[in-house]
């Protein structure tokens, strides 16, 4: 651990002393560049030190996203055994990102995460896109399949690193490197990739499902337009939600799809409906929080109007507590309130909860109205 550490500080005093001698405007590299199949071993088991080698090592962002590309081409293996099994364990994209670079090898969904992250890291914008494929003969993969946009200076370009690793021939992997699949404009990319939402086309006009599937792409007069830049950027912002809800619309408006363009609405209507719960589960936890907080309040007040209010000089300190009971129980009805369409197993309990703070509101009602005489 203590040698990579000073190769850290190595590389990292490297790149400041370029910036400081050349500017942002040299063309030299901090260091030489090195083939990505070069990189030392110790730079490539972790996000972070494989972009931080990369990015010292390349000037321009093309060719440091080419980087990316051809080191995970060439020294990771796709795991047929997964694919043909079905065994994509559900991991955290940290521990997914982890076992990738670990065991040096993956399926598309891996290899796009890990693009895409160490793209990121190095202040390019990456995307993971799923959606289909074809084959070399044109005719539609029967499974889903991930792949990458990014976007290069002021342009978008794609990029699949699994088409550009090799190839399965009966369930066999055969390596076969190429960057037939790096850097590939929107125009090209779309002959043998459809992401299910069509933003990812990255085309002014995207086309159909049903035209991709057919291979007759005809854009048709009256076809609407799409600024998927502006998408994008709407993107960025939306909470992973509202990201979903958006996606799931765009790819009902997309024509009809096959049976995996029905398979992903079905899964993306799942998890948006988990998101739903996770959201309303929130709304419930944080609105009992402002009313417990607000029946403090009032049982202190109580406390003290009991004991015959004393001592006298706590008097206004603890009358303003019943408007803080009054403000916390309104802050828990308010957010109660912005709950729509609550899953049947939390229907009760928000009924109730909505009673409690009703009560609690009424109360601190009357409690002030008792100060004011």
């Amino acid at each position: 651990m203590k040698k990579i550490f000073y190769s850290f500080s190595g590389i990292l005093l490297l790149c400041i002393a370029t910036n400081a001698l050349y500017g942002q405007t040299t063309l030299q590299t901090a260091t030489p560049a090195i083939a990505p199949g070069e990189i030392p071993q110790e730079y490539t088991y972790s996000v972070d030190s494989l972009a931080l080698y990369i990015d010292c090592h390349y000037d321009e962002e093309k060719s440091k996203v080419q980087a990316v590309y051809t080191w995970i081409t060439s020294c990771l293996r796709y795991n047929v055994y997964t694919t043909f099994t079905s065994r994509n364990e559900a991991y955290s994209e940290v521990q997914e990102l982890k076992n990738t670079l670990t065991t040096r090898e993956g399926v598309c969904r891996q290899f796009a995460l890990l693009f895409a992250r160490v793209v990121e890291k190095m202040g390019i914008p990456a995307f993971v896109v799923n959606g289909y494929s074809k084959s070399k003969a044109g005719v539609v993969m029967p499974e889903p399949h991930d792949w990458c946009a990014a976007k290069v200076g002021s342009q978008w370009y794609l990029y699949d690193p699994t088409f550009g690793m090799g190839y399965v021939d009966n369930y066999q992997f055969v390596p076969a490197q190429s960057m037939k699949y790096c850097h590939v404009s929107p125009e090209e990319f779309i002959q043998t990739h459809m992401p299910y939402d069509p933003v990812w086309q990255l085309l002014t006009y995207p086309f159909p499902f049903q035209e991709f599937d057919k291979g007759t792409f005809q854009q048709k007069a009256g076809t609407s337009a799409c600024n998927f830049n502006d998408s994008i950027k709407v993107y960025i912002r939306q909470s992973p939600m509202k990201r979903l809800m958006s996606a799931y619309n765009r790819v009902q408006r997309n024509g009809q799809g096959n049976r995996l363009t029905l398979y992903y609405l079905q899964l993306t209507k799942a998890n948006i409906d988990v998101y739903h719960q996770r959201e309303v589960y929130d709304i419930y936890n944080q609105a009992i929080k402002f009313q417990n907080q607000g029946c403090d309040f009032l049982s202190d007040f109580m406390l003290y109007r009991k004991s015959g209010s004393k001592p006298r000089k706590k008097e206004k300190e603890m009358y303003d507590k019943v408007d803080k009971a009054y403000q916390a129980a309104v802050a828990a009805d308010s957010l109660l309130h912005t709950a729509h369409n609550i899953p049947e197993q939390y229907a009760s309990a928000m009924q109730n909860l909505q009673a409690s703070i009703n009560k609690l509101i009424e109360e601190t009602n009357r409690q002030k109205a008792l100060k004011s005489q």
